[in-house]
């Protein structure tokens, strides 16, 4: 399984099933990436998820997708979710 995959997955679980602080959970998944030597695929994308999660306001989930949509300078969505209104940049469509 990819790293991302994993980190997503892992963020996730701390979030929903063990309800800890965003903090601790931004801490839990970023260590392992500081680590010399280790070499991991979106790496920096994966810091710019958790310096917007730990802002508060979007869960992981909306936080790496927002993400996924800078790196690839995609800011439309269609979504029913209304949290990606609280990033500026992205412009959401119900239709």
């Amino acid at each position: 399984m990819h790293f991302r995959h994993c980190g997503l997955r892992g963020g996730l679980a701390l979030q929903r099933s063990y309800q800890q602080p965003r903090d601790r959970i931004a801490e839990a998944v970023l260590s392992p990436m500081e680590l010399p030597g280790l070499v991991l695929p979106g790496k920096r994308a994966y810091q710019k998820v958790f310096t917007l999660y730990r802002q508060g306001g979007l869960g992981f989930a909306d936080c790496y997708h927002a993400v996924l949509m800078e790196r690839g300078r995609t800011w439309d969505t269609l979504s029913f979710d209304t949290d990606f209104d609280r990033v500026p940049a992205i412009r959401r469509r119900e239709e």
